[in-house]
């Protein structure tokens, strides 16, 4: 029964035919074309790169608005950090995530201090909310795929599969994937939405 239930929730919203038209022949082009171009433009002049990728992938102009930077170079410091903490002296946050789909060019993160206008030290740059451990479920409801709901109690499928609960649009069958020179299908940035922790409290 468990194994018709799986198989039936997968059918439901796996929705294998959009997601593999989204994987398509232009979607992988368009990728071959922005990741020769960045090599491209790199060869002739590095600012040039530089101004090409945050235009193409976080949708900012560096060289009018740098400032636009720093929470992107802090973010990733902050993530860094959290995964050393992480597996050398414990989690240092249970509520911390990086709220972008790419990481900034390293020749920009070594360059943090200047961008952050601090002394060259990383006293007190990194800061982590600890917060709190989530409950089982509301830690399933943060990662599962809406084709393995089918492994939470029915009450909290529906917070999420009713078309109309709040939940829902964080939960698409059908949302961008950018290959982003990966190799792997697997490997590929899924841009679904970060949900909305509030919401998600109110709901739970």
């Amino acid at each position: 029964a468990n194994i018709e239930e799986a198989e039936r929730y997968l059918d439901q919203y796996s929705n294998k035919q959009k997601i593999s038209k989204l994987l398509s022949q232009q979607v992988l082009d368009k990728d071959i074309k922005f990741m020769s171009s960045l090599v491209r433009i790199y060869k002739g002049d590095t600012t040039d790169a530089k101004k090409y990728y945050y235009e193409e992938k976080y949708k900012i102009n560096v060289s009018r608005s740098p400032q636009e930077l720093t929470p992107i170079l802090t973010a990733y410091m902050q993530g860094l950090q959290f995964v050393l903490s992480y597996y050398y002296t414990g989690c240092p946050s249970w509520v911390w995530f990086y709220p972008y789909y790419y990481s900034p060019l390293i020749s920009d993160l070594s360059n943090l201090m200047n961008h952050l206008n601090l002394p060259h030290t990383t006293e007190n740059l990194v800061v982590l909310e600890k917060g709190k451990a989530y409950d089982p479920f509301k830690q399933l409801l943060l990662i599962l795929p809406i084709g393995s709901l089918h492994l939470l109690p029915e009450p909290m499928r529906n917070i999420v599969c009713d078309e109309n609960a709040p939940l829902h649009p964080y939960y698409p069958t059908e949302f961008e994937v950018d290959p982003f020179g990966a190799v792997f299908e697997t490997e590929y940035i899924a841009k679904i939405p970060f949900v909305d922790e509030k919401l998600l409290d109110e709901e739970y």
